[in-house]
């Protein structure tokens, strides 16, 4: 099943969000179906009047919670919300610890590095003949040899650490 969606925000409520999903499916008989349905919840998040004064925002923030209170309970999702946000700060803090936050992410490494596998001079460095047999050994020579060429290469580096970025953070 894929997935697409478009997406508006109401002017008059900031935190509603409606969007139509369009969902591809077979059905039984292996047609490809497409159905196209409407979408449509509020984000808990507080909204500040302009010029809000510090005992109004607690006043609206305390709002905020009780009604995301109110919402855990009606869905009845507490366990699985907590256990979340413990795990999402637990890696968050690893990340911190390990000195990792903001360097280069190694999927995205490995993802734009992949074409230069095919040249001649890094494709011989691997002797099976199906490259996704190739030995630990042979694979880390290979990558370790494209990773010398291009760290020598600004643009080449830049666009690595940007598209890193934006990776780390989705991430986090």
């Amino acid at each position: 099943m894929s997935t697409t969606e478009s997406s508006k925000v109401e002017a008059k409520n900031p935190n509603l969000v409606e969007f139509d999903r369009e969902y591809e499916y077979f059905d039984e008989n292996l047609n490809l179906q497409t159905k196209k349905v409407p979408v449509k919840f509020e984000v808990i998040a507080p909204v500040y009047p302009e010029n809000a004064t510090t005992e109004q925002k607690s006043a609206i923030d305390a709002q905020v919670n009780q009604k995301a209170i109110a919402k855990m309970n009606e869905l009845g999702k507490w366990q699985e919300a907590v256990n979340f946000l413990i795990r999402r700060e637990a890696l968050t803090a690893a990340k911190v610890a390990a000195g990792v936050s903001g360097g280069i992410n190694r999927a995205v490494l490995m993802e734009f590095i992949k074409p230069y596998r095919e040249l001649p001079q890094f494709a011989s460095m691997s002797t099976a003949s199906d490259k996704r047999k190739a030995t630990a050994e042979e694979w880390n020579k290979q990558t370790s040899a494209i990773l010398e060429q291009i760290k020598n290469v600004p643009f080449i580096m830049q666009a690595i650490k940007d598209k890193s970025a934006a990776a780390n953070a989705e991430e986090e």
